[in-house]
């Protein structure tokens, strides 16, 4: 093969960056389209985890280097344990933990939260499983969201053996708004799909 030098460039120190992900680059979606379309699918991009002794805002910085709003908790064994979202270390979970345990801010710090305190254990998730997420619908995870008042859907499929399962998916409620081109104010720990649905009325209001 030859080349022609003359459109070989040189290239500088400072001038040329690592390209990252843009959310933009995400194509929009309609509530008909399929639900896997706003899945993040973990066998496709390799989930971010914390040890569960790790401190609140130590998470918070993982989550901010590896471009996430969500983590999930393992122990020392590797054994899953929970998830933790951006919006629990940044809202009021921290302080109520520590008003839950007899705190004041003369007795206790946040920098002694650990990720543990106040992640969202196993136990209390509304899971999906992919089977069902194969035969829904956009519109169908939106009214998930509104049933279970969470901010974040974990998708579940068998492993081996059967009696197992496996976290294969996640649906944020952020991205879905972002998908569907719907802007939503995020407080706390909750995206009111209300709002996502108010909104979806007005974009399809007679003019």
């Amino acid at each position: 093969m030859t080349t022609d030098s003359s459109i070989l460039l040189r290239a500088r120190a400072g001038e040329i960056n690592l390209a990252t992900p843009s959310r933009d680059a995400m194509c929009a979606v309609g509530l008909q389209d399929r639900a896997l379309d706003v899945m993040t699918d973990l066998r496709q991009r390799a989930p971010i985890t914390v040890d569960s002794n790790v401190a609140i805002d130590q998470a918070l910085r993982i989550m901010m280097l590896s471009g996430v709003r969500l983590v999930f908790v393992l122990d020392a064994d590797s054994v899953l344990l929970g998830l933790v979202s951006s919006y629990d270390i940044q809202g009021e979970k921290p302080l109520r933990y520590l008003q839950s345990i007899g705190c004041t801010h003369k007795t206790c710090r946040r920098e002694d939260i650990r990720v543990s305190d106040i992640m969202e254990p196993v136990h209390s998730w509304e899971v999906l499983s992919f089977a069902d997420v194969c035969r829904a619908t956009v519109s169908d995870i939106v009214s998930m969201f509104k049933r279970a008042g969470r901010s974040h859907l974990v998708v579940i499929e068998p492993a081996d053996p059967p009696t197992q399962h496996v976290v294969r998916g996640l649906f944020s409620a952020t991205q879905v708004a972002r998908r569907l081109g719907v802007t939503i104010e995020v407080q706390g720990n909750a995206v009111t799909f209300a709002e996502i649905e108010e909104a979806l009325n007005d974009l399809h209001a007679p003019v």
